[in-house]
């Protein structure tokens, strides 16, 4: 499924980098995009804070579950 991850990744960044020349030749900036949202640079900051502030715990939490029982199913998994 994520064989082609990392060449569909740098398509994704070529992209937005070809699209991102294209709109800066044009005098379009990502502030005055956002500012059109009703979105300040503060306002994805705070999210982006806010986002990382809920993943963090989350993840600690999930991983305090996951990695035990991959240990131990990877223990007691018979030889190849």
């Amino acid at each position: 499924m994520f064989n082609n991850l990392p060449a569909t990744l740098f398509k994704l960044l070529g992209a937005s980098l070809a699209i991102g020349i294209v709109l800066s030749a044009f005098n379009v900036s990502a502030v005055e995009l956002l500012g059109e949202l009703g979105i300040t640079q503060a306002d994805l900051w705070a999210w982006l804070l806010k986002t990382i502030n809920w993943v963090i715990p989350q993840l600690i939490l999930g991983l305090l579950i996951v990695i035990p029982l991959w240990f131990i199913i990877y223990i007691f998994r018979p030889p190849k």
